[in-house]
């Protein structure tokens, strides 16, 4: 037996797809809708996976710091070079040698989620999917 809570959050960013061939190689923007569902083989002191306010707190603050930045590809020379002058008054996010699409968008967010998770001792969940909707028919999900 298990149990789960999903908590969605929302938040615009951009990206450029530099490995992509058709329109998605442009500099361009979506407003995401993340969706993080997380299981407990048992409930805690309060009968809660964990409160949704902690988990607001806990994901908030990371999805506020994503809020209107700019994902690149660390490899991607020519975009590289053409935010190098707003690198300093703008939230850009170098993903090591890979293009920022959902997929590894999710995976990103999973690795940060679950690691923050264990620094803070929520050792008994888990983090069951992370999901990215760059729009509401294009949906990424990455599970463990």
């Amino acid at each position: 037996m298990s149990y789960s809570v999903q908590k969605s959050f929302n938040f615009p960013y951009g990206h450029r797809l530099s490995k992509h061939k058709g329109l998605c190689k442009n500099i361009h923007g979506h407003n995401a809708k993340l969706d993080i569902k997380i299981t407990s083989d048992e409930l805690n002191e309060n009968d809660m996976v964990i409160d949704f306010s902690d988990l607001k707190k806990i994901i908030g603050n990371q999805v506020n710091a994503f809020d209107h930045g700019f994902f690149v590809n660390s490899s991607d020379e020519k975009t590289r070079k053409a935010i190098s002058e707003i690198q300093e008054t703008n939230k850009i996010f170098h993903l090591k040698d890979c293009d920022p699409t959902s997929e590894v968008l999710t995976k990103w967010i999973y690795e940060m989620i679950d690691f923050m998770f264990k620094e803070m001792g929520y050792n008994k969940l888990r983090i069951e999917y992370v999901r990215l909707w760059e729009s509401d028919g294009s949906m990424a999900e990455y599970r463990p």
